[in-house]
């Protein structure tokens, strides 16, 4: 049956949550995290979902938008891979200037 909408929404609400809070783990748990992202995309492109899966995703990816850099990194993936966290965890931080050539303010 796989996981439900529910699950996932809530899923990247808690990756959300963890960047919010600096995101204190490595950039492969980041990029990891960041697939619980593309399951969604996924899912709604199916076209099978209710229509309040769409708005909680709005607002989620509106919180999640407010994190990033405005400037993407990467122009080849999905809006939510291709720009980074404008502050990070040192060790997140550390990688994505080796990774991007970016900066971004340790938190």
């Amino acid at each position: 049956m796989g996981v439900s909408s529910v699950a996932l929404l809530d899923q990247w609400e808690q990756v959300i949550d963890f960047v919010e809070d600096s995101y204190h783990d490595n950039i492969d748990e980041y990029m990891y995290d960041l697939s619980v992202r593309d399951g969604i995309e996924r899912r709604l492109a199916r076209g099978a979902e209710p229509p309040w899966v769409a708005e909680r995703l709005a607002e989620l990816d509106a919180r999640f938008r407010a994190l990033l850099l405005p400037e993407p990194v990467r122009d080849d993936r999905p809006w939510w891979q291709a720009h980074i966290p404008a502050y990070a965890g040192a060790d997140l931080a550390a990688s994505l200037q080796v990774w991007y050539g970016v900066t971004v303010e340790v938190r």
